[in-house]
Formats: C-alpha cells, sequence, structure tokens
C-alpha cells in the first residue's frame, strides 16, 4: 500500500522494505502476555520494560540485555558492580523498586563496551546480550557469509548483496533488481486495470 500510494502522489513505484522480525518485536508491547490473554490494554513501557531488557547505548552503536531471572546473577558477574550483590538488587521481589537505579549502571556498563565485547562476554558468561548491528556490520559478519546468508544480485548500479533465501533447500534463484520507478507503469496497470 504505501508503494502504491507514492506512485498516485509521485507518480512513480519506490521500493518498500519491512521487517517482520521488527513487526513481531513491536508488537510484543501491545500483545504481550499482559494485554492479550487478560483483556486489559497494555501500557507503553517506553526503551525499557525493565532494566535487565533494554537495549543501550554502547562504545559503538548499540547493544541489549534480555536476562530472565535466572540469568540475573550471570549478568551482575560480568557488569561487576559490588553494588549489585545487595538485596535490593538480588532480591526478585525487591528489584523493581531500584529498577531506575539499576538501569543507569547498565548504561554505564554499556557505554564503556563495544558491541563485540558485550557479544563475547555473553558467550563466556551465559548472559543473552545482543547487539543491533548496522547493515555493513551484517554484511561483514563471517558467520552470516559461511552460511551463504546472502545473495549477490545486479542491479542498475552494480552488483548488490541482498538476504537470500529464507532456509536451506528451497528452490531459489537470485533475480535482478531494476531501478526504482522501473516496473511503475506495469504495476500501476495491473493495478487500476488499464493497459501499460
Amino acid at each position: 500500500m504505501t508503494a502504491y500510494l507514492g506512485a498516485l502522489v509521485h507518480g512513480e513505484g519506490d521500493w518498500v522494505d519491512i521487517s517482520i522480525q521488527e513487526c513481531m518485536a513491536g508488537m510484543l508491547e501491545l500483545y504481550g502476555p499482559g494485554g492479550a490473554y487478560n483483556g486489559t490494554v497494555s501500557m507503553r513501557a517506553g526503551n525499557h520494560t525493565r532494566a535487565a531488557w533494554g537495549i543501550y547505548p554502547c562504545a559503538d552503536g548499540f547493544a541489549g540485555v534480555c536476562a530472565l531471572e535466572r540469568q540475573i546473577p550471570a549478568l551482575f558477574t560480568v557488569v561487576g558492580d559490588p553494588e549489585l550483590d545487595e538485596p535490593r538488587f538480588r532480591d526478585r521481589m525487591e528489584r523493581p523498586n531500584h529498577d531506575d537505579e539499576l538501569q543507569a549502571k547498565l548504561y554505564g556498563w554499556f557505554a564503556e563496551h563495544t558491541k563485540q565485547e558485550i557479544l563475547d562476554l555473553g558467550a563466556r558468561y551465559k548472559v543473552p546480550f545482543g547487539a543491533v548491528m548496522t547493515p555493513a556490520d551484517l554484511l561483514g559478519n563471517a558467520s552470516l557469509a559461511e552460511r551463504h546468508f546472502f545473495d549477490a544480485v545486479a542491479t542498475p548500479e552494480g552488483t548488490a548483496m541482498v538476504p537470500g533465501r529464507p532456509f536451506l533447500g528451497l528452490p531459489w534463484v537470485p533475480g535482478e533488481l531494476r531501478a526504482a520507478g522501473g516496473d511503475t507503469d506495469s504495476v500501476l496497470a495491473e493495478w487500476l486495470g488499464v493497459p501499460a
């Protein structure tokens, strides 16, 4: 619909890339267990549901953590702040009362580390850290390259690396991307039922 509206307004088509993962991640706020199953309306929580579930700025971008209760001790070990051994943080019933303070500690800790350092610490200590990857990060990712995640596709401006087949075994032949607007007439003709 976005491409169609753009074609009607501007007279030519465009590429629209919608991330299914991003759509699903955004739905968790609205359709999480609190609202979907008991009929209540969930309120937006902002950037953090709680301190141990959030995205933080780090030394070279953004990284995050999504620690369950059983992973909190390992998270606190990695952060290494002696105050995190105090009952106000260790007691799961008391921790929410000090969430702002814990969040401030995590902002400070994340800011001192790079994405790769955080991912490495997560693997070593079994803490569910993640990093927000840029397109350049993904194109340079050795694991994605080894799994042939990207396909080389011809475009009018040269070769582009794009996400390939969703899973191995699927018959898949990378296509060719035409210039933006290159299909406008044929798409409008098909949708509006008029000759191209």
